[in-house]
């Protein structure tokens, strides 16, 4: 008797198992002329978000350079 089929059914039954998703969706209101204190929000967004067990991040209104990538380090 091998276990080869044994292996690879459990591998199969691993691979197919449901597995959980975590997505985060957020409008981070990066408008630098409607927040006074936008530098303030975007670090205070990336500290929340470092805090998450997110496996997908999708952000809307990050509109400067500078945002996108503190948000990217968080």
């Amino acid at each position: 008797m091998t276990l080869l089929p044994s292996l690879v059914l459990a591998a199969f039954a691993a691979w197919a198992a449901p597995q959980e998703l975590r997505v985060l969706s957020f409008n981070a209101a990066g408008v630098p002329v409607v927040h006074a204190k936008i530098n303030q929000r975007m670090r205070a967004i990336g500290e929340e978000l470092a805090k998450g067990n997110y496996d997908v991040v999708a952000l809307q209104e990050v509109w400067r350079d500078k945002d996108a990538e503190l948000l990217y380090k968080a």
